[in-house]
């Protein structure tokens, strides 16, 4: 059975005390506290926290499933490890004449760039997906022949395939071509870094992200651009591309390396997309 991971965050502060964090270390990661079903210490943490006074902001659930459970769950968030650790080196291939002037100390902003020509890498990646950086709202992903042959193999929808330049013979763009249908609600907003001129969010801290029925399309591959709090719809810089469970479970197959874990505070494998009325939702979320 998938688990579900309750967290939760400081509202006062950044700073936990100290009695805290000492006393529930196992159960601390990145400045956030999280528990598992059935553990017996959230009470003693929850305790704890009204003797010192610590006020905290929300509570929120994280689906934990395993390997075999993957099918289960239509839509995940595709997590690939980046080309800091893999040696892998972005070649100029954007073109930045339209790009928006951003403002004073904010630097080069990412609106209106677009792609001009392949991508060119120098040194051959050493795995199977990989991550380029890139000053684009979109994600660079480099995938190798036999990824590309099993994703055309099982007809991936949303996507398409660009051969590299440079050192990447054999190597391919997985360009996604895809768009979620509507963006998803992120609850409480709070806005951290906002283009001044184009009014992108370059930074920002949601309350969750939860697609209403209907918001996904049926593909395979796809990527959200914006959000919406309340009223209010956001450009979002690179909020996130999302994958069927089809992708996920021939990602997850042993078979290809350059999959990430989706989050390690809380350790989440898989970063399952949540949409509003789903079964494996419905269970005492705040």
């Amino acid at each position: 059975m998938a688990e579900w991971i309750e967290c939760f965050l400081n509202k006062r502060t950044e700073r936990w005390p100290e009695a805290l964090c000492l006393k529930f270390a196992r159960n601390f990661a990145w400045g956030v506290f999280y528990f598992r079903d059935g553990d017996a210490t959230k009470e003693q943490f929850l305790k704890a926290c009204r003797n010192l006074s610590t006020d905290i902001e929300k509570r929120k659930w994280h689906l934990e499933i395993r390997k075999e459970e993957l099918v289960h769950y239509p839509y995940y968030y595709l997590c690939v490890a980046a080309d800091v650790d893999m040696e892998v080196d972005g070649g100029d291939f954007l073109d930045r004449a339209r790009a928006c002037p951003s403002g004073k100390g904010l630097g080069r902003c990412t609106t209106g760039v677009v792609q001009s020509s392949s991508v060119e890498i120098k040194e051959p990646p050493k795995t199977d997906i990989i991550e380029l950086p890139s000053a684009c709202r979109f994600k660079i992903y480099v995938v190798s022949q036999r990824l590309k042959s099993a994703l055309e193999s099982i007809k991936a929808t949303g996507v398409e395939f660009l051969p590299c330049r440079g050192n990447g013979e054999g190597f391919f763009q997985l360009r996604i071509t895809g768009e979620t249908l509507a963006p998803p609600d992120v609850g409480k907003i709070e806005i951290l870094t906002r283009c001044p001129s184009c009014g992108i969010l370059r930074a920002f801290y949601a309350e969750c992200s939860r697609f209403s029925a209907g918001a996904l399309a049926p593909l395979d591959f796809q990527s959200c651009k914006s959000i919406r709090s309340g009223s209010n719809m956001y450009q979002a810089l690179r909020y996130g591309d999302i994958i069927s469970s089809r992708v996920q479970i021939l990602l997850a197959s042993g078979e290809f390396i350059g999959r990430r874990r989706c989050s390690d505070g809380p350790p989440i494998e898989f970063g399952v997309v949540e949409i509003e009325g789903a079964p494996w939702l419905r269970r005492g979320k705040q």
